[in-house]
């Protein structure tokens, strides 16, 4: 088993998502592992609710829904998001990447024949929103596209109020949120295309957290999330426990985003048929490949059938969407946090609309510039390589863990020969696959994916030794999160990668620059890359970008480049390479450090960027990094 099912997504994936899965380990690994939660992504679409609650049929296990069918659970009305096939363990009210209640769901379809609509009655129709200029009965000949006179045609950017989406009462909150007072919530509503004039419309999910000030400062601070694919909304009770939000709601009001096609903004581009595939190759010796192409084919034909524009899913179309969210809320500057492919798209932002930025944090920094294709080899070896000298200069480390780099790499390359067996579980379904079979690349992999969570470093020479000694029970409830995530969106991810990254490189390039590691890895770099990667991109088939889009972005804005010593993906170097043309950028590295540093639950990063948004154009006091030490292996 693998969880190369989706090659590369760990290449942009964000900080975030892995820390937030890391609470699902409560229970699994108490020697080792800190917690985390794992939440879901949803999609509603423009549907009429019925009049009647009894003539809504109950939910049922093993039942093909199709797109827009409608159900009852437990006294609440779903719509159905995708054509699924229900399962005993995903009821509709935990499963809001296939269902979400009605009520959510925006303006309703118009309705053709002998439908009685007030003046000011909203309707979606063909993609766009239409509002009754006064009552009348609807008939078929008399759309809202053609009756000028009776339906006024909203303009786009626009921004509705609407209730808010996320649970506003997660275990994980610090402080009570109550909507009206101190959060609203709403959806920018955009052209999904913005260059296609009848292109659709697309609601892109908001909340904004009030500041507690009686006069807060004018520019707030607009969070975005990684990925391509991540969303905010839907982690809201770990963004909202963390340093972010608690640390600056008392001085400007906070803007969290789900970023087109993610979270709870409209459509969201979920590809419900990876859960099947999840299932059928845990237990399998070698990463299906063709089953997993088969099912990237699947998703695409049907976003393509229900009329998803997947090209507009881009980094171009972000930074767009952000300017809008400005303009429509009537701000003149905001201050920009980004991490991991967030800070693509605050650079973008930075370049396009430089007008509307006041200060920007770059946190693992993702530079236009860079190629991932063929730098992620060397992320590779590099965190690795870290994690190998630190733990030779630590006395007890060293001594507890001799010859750790050496027989790490022995073992990696057995397990390729002869893959080990361990037991995994899905944490969001609870099911157990007793003989899950992984390849010594597999547990390389899953190990490298751990660098992701500053809390889980201390503790990945203790679990390589486990390992090499055939313990693989903490590892293994680990891994469980990683390979069973869905957070990120992957047709999302496709779209955005595909456009951009695999047009930078050839196979043939990848394939050279895995000669460069250990023979024992070699292969999951030439496998997951240089081979199915680009398969995977000919299967979406999306248009390239821009080129200009991949020049550095060079600008006077005041910027914090914060980067952790341990980053697996986004390592310190791309950090320097953005900062190089930002004459008023502030570099700052925290030892001990993983991917994304201000959400790691370390209070050093949180007091830097405090430092820094109160005077963007000062050198932040950095005084706390002196006082960090490097990791206190276990």
């Amino acid at each position: 088993m693998s969880i190369l099912r989706r090659p590369l997504l760990v290449i942009i994936v964000l900080a975030g998502l892995l820390v937030l899965s890391v609470a699902a380990a409560i229970g699994l690994v108490s020697r080792y592992i800190p917690s985390v939660h794992q939440v879901n992504s949803g999609r509603p679409t423009a549907a009429s609710v019925p009049t009647g609650k009894s003539t809504v049929p109950e939910w049922k296990p093993q039942v093909k829904y199709q797109q827009g069918t409608m159900v009852r659970y437990k006294s609440v009305i779903y719509e159905s998001l995708h054509a699924h096939t229900s399962q005993p363990d995903w009821p509709p009210n935990i499963t809001s990447m296939l269902w979400q209640e009605v009520s959510v769901t925006g303006p309703v379809a118009w309705q053709a024949n002998n439908f009685q609509y007030n003046q000011g009655d909203e309707v979606s129709y063909n993609g766009n929103t239409y509002k009754a200029i006064r009552a009348h009965t609807s008939q078929a000949s008399a759309n809202p596209a053609n009756t000028p006179a009776l339906w006024q045609l909203l303009n786009t950017p626009r921004f509705e109020d609407a209730p808010c989406p996320m649970d506003l009462t997660g275990p994980y909150l610090s402080m009570k949120y109550v909507e009206g007072q101190n959060i609203h919530c709403g959806y920018l509503i955009v052209k999904e295309n913005r260059q296609v004039q009848d292109s659709s419309e697309i609601r892109l999910a908001v909340a904004i957290v009030k500041s507690s000030s009686p006069h807060p400062a004018p520019d707030p601070l607009l969070m975005l999330q990684g990925g391509p694919g991540g969303a905010l909304l839907q982690d809201f009770d770990f963004f909202a426990s963390g340093g972010g939000i608690r640390s600056q709601a008392g001085n400007r009001d906070i803007i969290l985003l789900d970023q087109r096609g993610t979270g709870f903004s409209r459509p969201s581009l979920i590809c419900t048929e990876e859960f099947a595939y999840h299932d059928a190759t845990t237990e399998q010796p070698d990463y299906d490949q063709k089953l997993f192409a088969d099912v990237l084919r699947q998703c695409h034909q049907r976003l393509l059938d229900e009329h998803i524009d997947i090209s507009a899913y881009n980094t171009y179309n972000d930074a767009n969407d952000i300017h809008d969210l400005i303009t429509t809320l009537k701000l003149q500057q905001v201050n920009i946090y980004g991490v991991s492919y967030g800070t693509r798209v605050s650079l973008e932002v930075m370049r396009s609309f430089p007008q509307h930025v006041r200060s920007i944090i770059l946190d693992s920094t993702v530079p236009a510039e860079l190629n991932f294709f063929e730098d992620v080899p060397h992320d590779y070896a590099r965190v690795f390589q870290v994690l190998f000298q630190g733990c030779a200069a630590d006395t007890t480390c060293a001594r507890k863990y001799p010859n750790l780099e050496s027989r790490f790499y022995t073992f990696v390359a057995a397990a390729n020969q002869h893959p080990v067996t361990m037991t995994l579980v899905n944490p969001q379904t609870g099911k157990v696959y007793p003989k899950a079979v992984m390849r010594g690349y597999d547990i390389f992999l899953g190990l490298w994916q751990m660098f992701y969570v500053t809390h889980w470093i201390p503790s990945l020479p203790a679990i390589m030794d486990e390992i090499i000694n055939g313990q693989y029970n903490h590892f293994a409830a680990a891994y469980s999160l990683l390979a069973f995530d869905t957070s990120v969106n992957t047709a999302v991810y496709e779209s955005t990668v595909c456009s951009s990254e695999e047009r930078r490189t050839t196979r043939a390039n990848i394939s050279k620059i895995a000669q460069e590691l250990n023979p024992a890895v070699r292969t999951l770099v030439i496998d997951d890359t240089a081979k199915y990667a680009f398969d995977q991109c000919n299967i979406w088939n999306v248009p390239t970008v821009v080129p200009s889009e991949w020049q550095p972005v060079a600008s006077s804005i005041p910027t914090l480049v914060m980067e952790g010593e341990y980053d697996p993906i986004t390592p310190p170097t791309s950090g320097n390479e953005a900062a190089a043309h930002l004459p008023n950028s502030f570099v700052t590295l925290f030892p001990a450090t993983g991917h994304g540093v201000y959400l790691s639950g370390q209070q050093c990063p949180v007091q830097v960027e405090q430092s820094f948004i109160d005077q963007p154009q000062q050198q932040p006091n950095t005084a706390c990094i002196q006082s960090m030490s490097e990791p206190t292996f276990k």
